[in-house]
């Protein structure tokens, strides 16, 4: 290439990373050696992209490469967010929801892509401040167009039409040997859960099942109840002996036909015992004399 020294910069004038070679500030290309690791979102878990653009364009190309605009939880994460970053000027996705260009940084609600509100920040001293009357709801990384001569890791608020930061993005790469471990330690779990699951699904089918039998025969009864006697004769019981009568009406003799009626068994009533009537007696007391009679 006319005009440019390509020449391997591990972390040299520019402050990229080992995977950029450089001439002075200007960038020439993105390459990846064995020994300067790489740029490869599978391997890092920041990345910057090779162009400037907006905030959207930003968000874009980290979605093209199956990562996600830059979400930064610790200094930890800063300083590797930094290192990627190196000396330019990178979009962060830090965006401040409601407020005005008025609004006191104190006041101001600072959230994630993800929804999650930021708890740790590395504002620049005087940031965010809305600079030049601007209400400016986005965030950078170093500033401001300072290719190769700033890299503090500092953030800054931005409008998101400026179009000089690169696009820094979060990978997975960094969790996902912890995440797949995770998911072999959860393993039993998920079987105990789906055990468990099963054995509800089970007790309720059986609940259902007796509650729908208990209603058939309840609506059982209720027909049998309800359904008038096959037997067009009523019964009524007189102390140990059944009467049956027969309606003539609904069903008139035949010619000839002689009623039966039940025999009654004759009860034999044994006699009292005879006892004669006793004789009276009659007592015939004595008179006083009467007065003047001899006796």
């Amino acid at each position: 290439m006319a005009g440019y020294e390509v020449e391997s910069d591990p972390y040299g004038a520019s402050g990229w990373g080992p995977c950029v070679s450089t001439y002075g500030q200007q960038s020439v290309y993105q390459c990846c050696s064995e020994e300067g690791g790489s740029s490869s979102p599978s391997e890092d878990l920041f990345v910057a992209g090779p162009n400037g653009g907006n905030y959207y364009d930003a968000a874009a190309y980290c979605s093209s490469i199956g990562a996600e605009i830059a979400t930064i939880y610790s200094s930890a994460e800063n300083e590797a967010a930094r290192i990627a970053c190196g000396g330019s000027s990178c979009w962060i996705g830090l965006s401040e929801q409601g407020g005005t260009v008025g609004t006191a940084p104190s006041s101001q609600v600072w959230t994630w892509p993800d929804g999650n509100g930021a708890s740790y920040f590395n504002w620049q001293q005087g940031e965010p401040n809305n600079w030049a009357g601007r209400d400016e709801k986005n965030a950078i990384m170093n500033c401001c167009g300072t290719w190769g001569q700033e890299s503090s890791g500092k953030w800054y608020d931005a409008p998101y039409d400026y179009d000089e930061p690169r696009p820094l993005c979060r990978t997975a790469a960094a969790g996902s040997s912890s995440s797949s471990k995770k998911g072999s330690d959860d393993e039993p779990d998920s079987a105990s859960a789906g055990f468990i699951v099963a054995i509800l699904l089970l007790l309720l089918v059986v609940v259902l099942v007796g509650g729908i039998y208990v209603l058939y025969k309840k609506v059982l009864n209720l027909e049998a109840q309800r359904r008038p006697p096959t037997n067009p004769g009523a019964f009524f019981e007189v102390g140990a002996v059944e009467l049956e009568t027969t309606s003539h009406m609904a069903h008139p003799p035949k010619p000839g036909y002689v009623p039966q009626y039940p025999q009654t068994a004759a009860v034999e009533v044994p006699a009292a015992p005879y006892s004669p009537p006793r004789a009276q007696v009659l007592t015939v007391e004595p008179s006083a004399p009467e007065r003047g009679t001899m006796v």
